[in-house]
């Protein structure tokens, strides 16, 4: 259990870096993964106003145990296509030097039903938060104002809200073998590692990134039963041929040192694989 606990709270912190933000009451929580203090963590920051901190939260919940709910995904997502329709409408309607919150709220709202259908709880539960704050955003406000639309949309931030309660209910689980976890938690950190590295970078860093987009489906692989070995192989040769070439065109100058050794330390990993 407490190797699923760092995987979750290591994705959490990813998610974070990934967004260029260093967030220090996580990474204490990686370097110590507590229940108890990841409980109270969550708590905090699902709570929060602001979406980044709230998809933290998405993470964590993948190790907080939760009962069972019925949710009638069926009928959410005929309300959310229903009120797609209706946001484009009045798109069409509103002002057209205030549309940039209205268009996002749209945009949202109209990706979640793929989440949903393809089992994409976090992405779905992201997408509702953003939809949530672009429908509270100051420009809806002055919108409610004209008579054409301000009565739908006045409706439609009341279904949102009520979609965004809704949605955060669907359970989120990590499931991994158990065979799997601790390779799964080596890779995580050697790519936290990277992600630490590329953030001190301000170049462009292609091979870099095409790396880290390998260690990525790579540690997605690794997180299933029935991924075929040589086809995580063949990730990881590719992935290291990209961080081969990204030190030798020295793209990460300002870490160099650590980036050899990481090379050196994932070409390790790999002979445990």
């Amino acid at each position: 259990m407490t190797q699923l606990l760092k995987i979750a709270i290591g994705l959490a912190l990813k998610n974070e870096l990934y967004h260029g933000r260093i967030n220090a009451k996580l990474s204490a929580l990686y370097q110590n993964p507590d229940q108890q203090n990841l409980q109270k963590y969550y708590s905090d920051m699902i709570s929060s106003e602001h979406h980044a901190d709230r998809e933290v939260a998405f993470w964590l919940e993948l190790a907080i145990p939760k009962p069972p709910e019925r949710i009638d995904l069926a009928a959410l997502i005929d309300v959310l296509r229903k009120m797609e329709v209706i946001l484009y409408d009045l798109l069409m309607l509103a002002n057209p030097n205030l549309l940039t919150d209205l268009n996002d709220w749209l945009n949202y709202i109209s990706n979640i039903p793929h989440m949903l259908e393809s089992n994409r709880g976090i992405d779905a539960k992201r997408l509702i938060s953003q939809a949530f704050d672009s429908s509270r955003a100051s420009t809806i406000e002055i919108l409610k104002r004209d008579p054409k639309v301000g009565r739908k949309l006045q409706i439609l931030q009341q279904e949102t809200q009520y979609l965004y309660h809704q949605l955060l209910r669907i359970p989120l689980k990590l499931v991994i073998p158990k065979k799997q976890q601790e390779p799964v938690l080596t890779l995580q950190h050697h790519i936290l590692e990277l992600l630490l590295m590329g953030m001190k970078q301000r170049e462009n860093i292609p091979n870099y990134q095409y790396a880290l987009q390998g260690l990525e489906r790579m540690q997605t692989h690794l997180m299933k039963p029935d991924v075929p070995h040589h086809v995580i192989k063949k990730e990881f040769a590719q992935a290291i041929n990209y961080l081969q070439q990204s030190y030798k065109n020295n793209e990460l100058a300002k870490s160099r040192s650590e980036h050899r050794e990481i090379i050196q330390n994932l070409r390790l990993f790999s002979t445990s694989l």
